[in-house]
C-alpha cells in the first residue's frame, strides 16, 4: 500500500475517531436534567399546570437515541380533590438515530409504565380535564447572564418528515378514573395494558387492549379486552381496525344469574379527509341476544346511516335479568329490523320492521329536531288475545274476545299538536275507521272522528253466574252506604283541567249488541267548552223505534250542574223488557220524554238535586205473565160470573194506552194523572217516588166492567217494590156498591124488595160448582 493511500486512510481513522469521541465526550457531559426547569415552565405556558419530573431523566445516543424520563406528574388545578391530574413511573421513547439526517423518525418503541389519569368534575362543575395557559406565561424569568438560555426548536417551523413509523407501544398496569362530585357517580377502570406492533403508514399491526373497570351506580364490576389488526395509509389520513374483536364481561346484582358476557365484532374504518366513519359487520351477541348490522358517521357534517337486525329470544333474556316470566307459557322471541339515517337535525327511519311471536309491526318514520316535528305511518296485525296471554296479561273475557286485531295508522305533528290522518283496522269482526287532531296538546283541545260498522259487546263481556249472590246479600248491599271516598268534591286540579279541555268528536257505529240489546244507526257529538261538556244528540234506532238525548254537565260551579232530555219515540218495548226481566212481561209502543236538572256528581246528592217534568204514552199494551189485578181480589167476591169476568181481565190485560205525566222536585217525582183504557178495564193512579230516599208509594184504581174499583198499592223500594191488593180498601168500595143498591127502586130500576135480595145474594153467594 502506497504512502499516500495509508495517509488517507489513517485520516479518515482518526476523523471517526475524533466522532466517535465527540459523542462520547457529549454523552459524558450533557445532562437532560438540566433542562427540567425550561421543560416544566413550557408546560406550565402551555397548560396552565405543573410538570414535576422526580426522577433521574436519561438520555442515549447508540445505537438508539432515546430519553427515559423516570417518576413524572402533572399537577390538578385549584378546586379538585386528587393532587395530580395525570402520573406514571415512567416514560420512555427510543428512535433510530442515522435516519434523523433524512428528516426519518423511525421510533422503535414507546412504553409508558404504570400511567394513573384522575378525571373529575367538582362540585362547581368544573372539569380537569379541560387546559387553559397561564395567566403568566407571558412574564419572561430571567436566567444568569453567564448562562445563555438553552431553546427548544419549534416544530411548527420545520418541515414535514419524510417517513415516520413506530416499532412497538407498550402500556402497562395503567389506571383512569372518573368522579362527578355533583351526582356522586364513579367509573374505573385498572390494570389496563396496551400492546402494539410496528406502526407504519401501509402496514398492518395487531393491537391487545385489556383492562379491569367498575362503576359504583349500579355497582357493577367486570373486564374488556380488545385484539385487532390496525394499518394506516402512507399520510396517516386512513386508518382501519379490522377483525376487531371486543370482549366486555360484567358481574353484580343487577345480574343475578350470572354475569354479562358480551362480545362484539367489527370491521372499523376513519377517514380524515373525508371525516367519514364507517363501522361494517357489526355481529354483538349478550347472553342469546344477537345484533348485526352496520353504521356510517360523518363527523363534520354529523350525518349518520344505519342497518340493524335485533334478534332476542325473551324469555331466556328476562330470566338471565331475574324477571319471572309473566305467564307459564313461553314468551315469544323478539325480532326487530330497522334502518336509520339522519343528521344533527333530523331522524329517518325508512324501515321499521318488528316481531313478536305472531304480532308484527312495520313502519317508518321521519323527525325534524329543530322543529320538533314527526310523521309516521305503521301497520300492525296481532292475535291480541294470545299475544297479550304470553305477555301475563290476564283478560276476563270470553275464549272469542280479541282473537285478531288488525291498525293502520299516518301521523305527523310537533311538540304541541298531534294529527292522525288515516287511521282504520279491524278488531275481530269490527271494522273501523277515523281520524284526529290535537290542536294543542298542553291544553288540550281535540277534534276526533270515528266510525264502525258493528260493534258486539256481549264479544268481550262475562256472562253473569246464576245464583252466585243471594236476594240477601243484594239487598245488604243496596243498603250499605257507599265509599266515602268516591263522593269526594272535584278536585281544583280536576276541574281546571276540565275547564281548559276543547272537544268536538263525532262517532259513528252502524250497529251495536249489549247484554242482548240492539241498536243501529249510532251516532254520538261530544262538545267540550269553557267547563261545559255536552253530548248532542245521542241518538240511536231501536226496535222499530228511535231514542234520542241531549246531555250537558258545567263543572264551572262547586257542584257540577247537569241536563238532560230524553226523548223516545214509537219504540217496540217487548223485546228489550223480555231481555231485561228474562221473561216476556208487557208489549206495546213506548213514546215518552223526560226533561231534568240537577247537581253534583255521586247518585245521593245528584238525586236530592233533581228537577224536571216527563211524559209518557204506551199503546197497543199487553201485560204478560204479570197481573195487574191481583190474584186476591177475586177472593172477596162471590158471584161467579164477577169471578169470571175477573179472571178474563186478569188473563187478557191487554189496554189501548197507557199515558202518564211526572213532575219531579228535590229528587222527589210525583204523579197524579195516570190513566189506563181498555175495552173492559180502566186505570187511573197516583203517588210519588223519593229517588234519594229509595222509596215509592203509589197508589192504582183499576176498574173492571160490572166490578168494584179494585185499589193497587205499589209502596217499599224502588229497587224492589211491595205490590197488592189494598184489601181495606177494596172492602169499601165493595161495601159502597150495596148502599147503591139499597137506594130508592125509582132510583136503582129495582122494582121490589126481593130483587134487592137476588142481586145480593148474587154478590155475596158462593159460585155453584
Amino acid at each position: 500500500m502506497n504512502k499516500p493511500v495509508k495517509i488517507a486512510l489513517l485520516s479518515v481513522l482518526g476523523l471517526f475517531l475524533l466522532i466517535l469521541g465527540a459523542a462520547a465526550v457529549f454523552v459524558a457531559t450533557f445532562d437532560p436534567n438540566d433542562y427540567k426547569q425550561l421543560i416544566a415552565k413550557e408546560v406550565q405556558k402551555a397548560t396552565g399546570r405543573t410538570l414535576l419530573l422526580s426522577g433521574n431523566v436519561e438520555l442515549s445516543v447508540f445505537p438508539w437515541i432515546g430519553i427515559a424520563t423516570g417518576p413524572l406528574s402533572l399537577s390538578n388545578p385549584e378546586g379538585f380533590t386528587e393532587n395530580n391530574f395525570l402520573q406514571a413511573e415512567n416514560a420512555e421513547l427510543h428512535a433510530q438515530l442515522r435516519p434523523l439526517f433524512n428528516k426519518e423518525l423511525f421510533i422503535e418503541k414507546v412504553v409508558i409504565t404504570r400511567p394513573a389519569i384522575a378525571l373529575e368534575r367538582n362540585k362547581q362543575g368544573a372539569e380537569n380535564w379541560v387546559f387553559a395557559k397561564d395567566k403568566t406565561a407571558d412574564k419572561k424569568t430571567a436566567l444568569p447572564a453567564s448562562e445563555p438560555a438553552p431553546t427548544i426548536p419549534d416544530a411548527a417551523t420545520g418541515s414535514g418528515l419524510a417517513a415516520f413509523s413506530i416499532q412497538a407501544v407498550e402500556v402497562t398496569d395503567a389506571t383512569v378514573s372518573y368522579t362527578d362530585r355533583q351526582t356522586g357517580e364513579s367509573y374505573s377502570a385498572s390494570d389496563i395494558n396496551l400492546t402494539t406492533g410496528a406502526l407504519a403508514p401501509g402496514e398492518a399491526t395487531e393491537v391487545a387492549f385489556r383492562a379491569l373497570w367498575g362503576v359504583t351506580e349500579p355497582d357493577i364490576k367486570g373486564s374488556i379486552s380488545i385484539n385487532t389488526t390496525l394499518s394506516a395509509d402512507n399520510t396517516f389520513s386512513v386508518i382501519e381496525a379490522k377483525g376487531t374483536q371486543t370482549r366486555i364481561v360484567a358481574s353484580g346484582a343487577m345480574f343475578p344469574q350470572g354475569d354479562a358476557d358480551l362480545t362484539l365484532n367489527t370491521d372499523i374504518r376513519f377517514d380524515m379527509n373525508t371525516n367519514q366513519l364507517a363501522v361494517k359487520n357489526i355481529d354483538a351477541s349478550l347472553w342469546d341476544i344477537s345484533l348485526k348490522g352496520n353504521v356510517e358517521l360523518n363527523t363534520e357534517r354529523t350525518t349518520y346511516k344505519a342497518d340493524i337486525l335485533l334478534q332476542s329470544p325473551l324469555q331466556e333474556t328476562l330470566q338471565k335479568l331475574g324477571i319471572k316470566p309473566p305467564s307459564a307459557e313461553a314468551v315469544p322471541a323478539l325480532e326487530l329490523v330497522t334502518q336509520l339515517e339522519g343528521s344533527a337535525q333530523t331522524v329517518k327511519i325508512p324501515k321499521l320492521n318488528a316481531k313478536l311471536g305472531d304480532t308484527t309491526f312495520s313502519g317508518k318514520a321521519a323527525l325534524d329536531i329543530a322543529r320538533t316535528a314527526y310523521n309516521a305511518e305503521f301497520a300492525l296485525q296481532s292475535p291480541l288475545r294470545n299475544t297479550l296471554n304470553t305477555l301475563g296479561i290476564a283478560l276476563d273475557m270470553p275464549a272469542e274476545a280479541l282473537a285478531a286485531f288488525e291498525l293502520k295508522a299516518q301521523a305527523e305533528g310537533t311538540a304541541k299538536t298531534v294529527k292522525i290522518n288515516r287511521l282504520n283496522g279491524k278488531l275481530d269482526d269490527t271494522t273501523f275507521y277515523g281520524s284526529a287532531l290535537v290542536a294543542d296538546i298542553s291544553r288540550p283541545d281535540i277534534n276526533l272522528q270515528f266510525n264502525a260498522d258493528k260493534l258486539n259487546l256481549d264479544r268481550y263481556l262475562v256472562p253473569s253466574k246464576e245464583g252466585t249472590e243471594s236476594e240477601e246479600a243484594k239487598t245488604q248491599a243496596r243498603k250499605e252506604p257507599a265509599d266515602q271516598t268516591s263522593n269526594a268534591p272535584l278536585s281544583p286540579e280536576a276541574r281546571k283541567r276540565l275547564q281548559q279541555l276543547k272537544l268536538h268528536a263525532t262517532i259513528k257505529l252502524g250497529q251495536l249488541q249489549a247484554k242482548g240489546f240492539s241498536a243501529t244507526h249510532m251516532l254520538v257529538h261530544a262538545k267540550a267548552d269553557n267547563g261545559v261538556l255536552s253530548i248532542d244528540p245521542l241518538s240511536l234506532s231501536a226496535y222499530g223505534g228511535a231514542i234520542s238525548n241531549k246531555a250537558s254537565i258545567d263543572v264551572k260551579p262547586q257542584k257540577p250542574l247537569l241536563t238532560s232530555s230524553l226523548t223516545v219515540s214509537d219504540v217496540q218495548v217487548e223485546e228489550p223488557l223480555t231481555i231485561l226481566a228474562e221473561k216476556k212481561v208487557l208489549s206495546g209502543i213506548l213514546n215518552t220524554s223526560l226533561n231534568i236538572t240537577g247537581s253534583g256528581l255521586q247518585w245521593p246528592e245528584l238525586a236530592s238535586s233533581l228537577q224536571g217534568k216527563g211524559a209518557l204514552e204506551l199503546t197497543q199494551g199487553v201485560v204478560h205473565g204479570v197481573q195487574i189485578i191481583p190474584k186476591e181480589a177475586s177472593s172477596h167476591l162471590r158471584d161467579g160470573s164477577q169471578v169470571q169476568r175477573l179472571d178474563k181481565a186478569a188473563k187478557q190485560q191487554r189496554f189501548d194506552s197507557l199515558t202518564a205525566t211526572v213532575n219531579i222536585k228535590d229528587g222527589k217525582a210525583t204523579n197524579d194523572d195516570m190513566l189506563l183504557s181498555s175495552y173492559d178495564l180502566k186505570g187511573t193512579g197516583a203517588g210519588w217516588a223519593d229517588l234519594a230516599a229509595d222509596k215509592v208509594d203509589y197508589e192504582a184504581r183499576l176498574q173492571v166492567t160490572g166490578l168494584p174499583v179494585i185499589p193497587v198499592k205499589i209502596t217499599g223500594s224502588l229497587t224492589k217494590p211491595n205490590y197488592g191488593l189494598d184489601a181495606r180498601q177494596f172492602t169499601q168500595n165493595i161495601l159502597k156498591g150495596i148502599g147503591n143498591l139499597l137506594k130508592a127502586p125509582a132510583e136503582t130500576g129495582v122494582d121490589t124488595i126481593e130483587d134487592v135480595g137476588g142481586l145480593l145474594k148474587q154478590m155475596f153467594g158462593r159460585p155453584k160448582k
